[in-house]
Parts: structure tokens; C-alpha cells; sequence
């Protein structure tokens, strides 16, 4: 199962337009970092639709994204071909996941692990309801500020006793609101890049 899903995963097409430099926005004087964190806090409901691309330094895959998420927990997460093919979808059913993958469902509680399992893919999805928007997701999460500017540009963690660096590239205006639109996360020889095209709140 995992060999033949990464088969078909390979055939993604390649993630463009990732900027490798920051595109951080100027500081307004507006608003402090803490009631920008204490904006972000408030967003329970959200969705976003990008590009996801896992990076190795033997292979590179990448695919459309769809992420949802109700009550600051994933609700569903589609990974699909340029050509709209799904191939992975994920969804919340009371306390367990279901993951439809090649024509078969499997289901569970552990989410990352289950995601490992059946692709191995690290995805730390868990926290990334969080990295997602600029914010930390446990307490020794580590906010990282460019020139005093409120938009963090970067968040180390040691998650699941891994360490993890994210680098916020770009943001955007999204009902009023600054949030992160070009990510990148790493972890060992691991890179995800992340571009988001729309967030709906």
C-alpha cells in the first residue's frame, strides 16, 4: 500500500512560485504581537486551498491541498493531482480519522501516525492547525520576530521530540486580518513547502 501510493504521490506536479525570501509585511503600529496572537486565537473555523510539497534529498513530491478545520481540530484534508484526480482524503468522524486512499478507507486515532503508516509522510498535522497561522501549539513553542515587526517570521519546536523550524515567506490580508500565505517547514532532511492561494475564514 505505502509503495504503491508513493508511486502515484511522485507523479504530483512540482510546487512553483515558492519564494525562498521573506515577504513580511511593514509594520503598521496598529496593533502589538499580543493582540495579533490574541486575533489568531479567535479563528476555531477555517480553510484553505494550495500547494503542499514534501522535499528529500532523494525525491520530491507535491500536490494540490484542500485543509478544513472546525473547532481548532482537522476536519478533512484532501490532497489531489493538477488535474483535480484525488488521491488522499482525510475526515473526522466523532473521535476517529478516516483515511480513503487507492480505493480503501482505514481509520484510527493517531492522525500523524496513521498518515506515516499508510504513506510515509511526516505530516505533524496536529500542531500545524496551529504553525499554520503563526501561532505556537505548545508552551515551548518558540516565536521567531524580525525588527520588531508583529508577524513572526519563523517558530522552532520540538514537537513529538523532534525538532521542527517553520519560516513564515509571505503574508496576506485575509478579512482584516494578516496571515501567513508562503510557509516553510523542516525537520532533519525533511523540507515541506506550503503555498496557500486562498484562506476563508
Amino acid at each position: 500500500m505505502k509503495q504503491h501510493f508513493l508511486i502515484t504521490f511522485s507523479l504530483f506536479i512540482l510546487l512553483s512560485g515558492c519564494s525562498t525570501t521573506s515577504e513580511l509585511p511593514e509594520i503598521t503600529g496598529e496593533i502589538t504581537d499580543d493582540q495579533y496572537q490574541q486575533q489568531l486565537s479567535q479563528l476555531s473555523d477555517w480553510q484553505f486551498t494550495g500547494k503542499l510539497a514534501f522535499i528529500t534529498p532523494k525525491e520530491r513530491q507535491s500536490a494540490n491541498v484542500l485543509w478544513q478545520t472546525h473547532n481548532q481540530q482537522l476536519e478533512k484534508l484532501s490532497l489531489s493531482t493538477f488535474l483535480g484526480i484525488n488521491i488522499l482524503e482525510l475526515e473526522k468522524q466523532t473521535q476517529d480519522y478516516v483515511i480513503h486512499v487507492d480505493g480503501e478507507s482505514h481509520q484510527g486515532t493517531n492522525l500523524s501516525y496513521l498518515i506515516w503508516q499508510l504513506t510515509g509522510l511526516t505530516l505533524p498535522v496536529n500542531a500545524l492547525n496551529d504553525w499554520l497561522k503563526a501561532r505556537p501549539h505548545i508552551t515551548n513553542d518558540q516565536l521567531i520576530y524580525d525588527q520588531s515587526n508583529i508577524y513572526p517570521s519563523g517558530l522552532n519546536s520540538d514537537f513529538n521530540q523532534q525538532q521542527w523550524q517553520v519560516k513564515y515567506r509571505q503574508y496576506r490580508p485575509v478579512n482584516q486580518i494578516m496571515l501567513p500565505h508562503k510557509i516553510d517547514i523542516t525537520q532533519g532532511q525533511l523540507s515541506i513547502k506550503l503555498q496557500i492561494n486562498r484562506w476563508e475564514l
